[in-house]
């Protein structure tokens, strides 16, 4: 199995067994234009997290992409001025007496 398999596994037993436990704690939400009256509180919680998720993920890949275009631009600027610098030692003439 792979690691991240049993991370995700743990975290789904952990989020079983907080909600077992908090079944019986409700609260009101209220979204603006209406209010759902006894929800229980995992479940905001959840869908909060789920929310974040979703709004995370396209800031991560566009700022995954720049990175590796950074660190694209950056390797061909060094190979460039590697081969600027072994062209300026071929173009060195001996000195003569």
């Amino acid at each position: 199995m792979s690691k991240n398999l049993i991370i995700i596994i743990l975290i789904i037993v952990i989020q079983a067994i907080f909600a077992a436990l908090n079944i019986k704690n409700v609260s009101d939400v209220s979204i603006g234009i209406r209010t759902f009256t006894d929800v229980p509180v995992f479940i905001t919680i959840t869908i909060s997290f789920i929310i974040g998720v979703l709004i995370f993920f396209p800031v991560a890949f566009i700022a995954g992409k720049n990175h590796a275009k950074s660190a694209e631009l950056k390797k061909e600027a060094k190979i460039q001025k590697k081969l600027l610098k072994e062209k300026n030692i071929h173009e060195i003439k001996p000195m003569e007496l």
